[in-house]
């Protein structure tokens, strides 16, 4: 962040979260989100989709456990975290910080991290990136 606030690097991608500040203080300038639509905490912005660049990606949270955890206890977690997820002040402050706040499944949350798996492996493969 820093190497773009001090304009030594031209472009730079980074969750909103890191970026509103500087943006809010005019350091550094905003090109798209890559969400598929505008965020609510930063209207005047783009999607990168709009601005005629076909690139969405999403970052995603997820609350994760030891593989062979019991099935009840994934549930009973789940139970308990989504309507935090769900409710008006969780929403607020994740909005406020230009994310998006969505509560899934066990089921969706893996579905998610299979296709966000599919979507980058081309990439890796690309760039002949290998894990440290």
């Amino acid at each position: 962040m820093q190497e773009i606030v001090a304009g030594r690097i031209d472009f730079y991608t980074a969750p909103p979260l890191a970026l509103i500040p500087h943006y809010r203080e005019q350091q550094l300038k905003i090109i798209g989100v890559s969400s598929p639509q505008r965020l609510d905490v930063l209207p005047e912005v783009p999607t990168l989709a709009e601005a005629g660049i076909n690139f969405i990606r999403s970052g995603w949270l997820g609350v994760c456990a030891p593989a062979g955890t019991p099935a009840a206890i994934i549930e009973l977690l789940n139970r308990d975290i989504a309507p935090i997820v769900r409710s008006p002040e969780y929403r607020t402050l994740i909005e406020t910080a230009g994310s998006i706040a969505a509560a899934s499944t066990p089921d969706e949350l893996a579905t998610i991290m299979q296709q966000t798996l599919a979507e980058v492996t081309p990439t890796i493969a690309e760039f002949h990136l290998q894990r440290e």
